[in-house]
């Protein structure tokens, strides 16, 4: 799991998303303006791709992704990749 959450941490920074650093089994993200984490939320929901987001106010700029397996993840950087471009 560590591996795999450094390897989608270093792919979501070098596509320019914002993200704080984590040593849990997930990931707070923030996507590239002028695309919000619900239009992000959706995107990737369309793509069966499942990440969470919440509509609070300490929380409403990010995309919550919990680290799966290699598959999922690669799943998870492929929609990422169609979505934020």
């Amino acid at each position: 799991m560590k591996a795999t959450r450094q390897r989608v941490t270093a792919a979501l920074t070098a596509c320019g998303l914002r993200l704080f650093p984590s040593h849990a089994n997930f990931l707070f993200v923030v996507p590239p303006p002028p695309m919000t984490a619900k239009q992000w939320f959706d995107a990737l929901r369309e793509r069966k791709v499942l990440v969470r987001w919440w509509d609070a106010d300490r929380i409403r700029d990010f995309v919550r992704v919990t680290i799966g397996t290699d598959a999922e993840m690669d799943k998870f950087l492929e929609a990422t990749h169609e979505t934020i471009r």
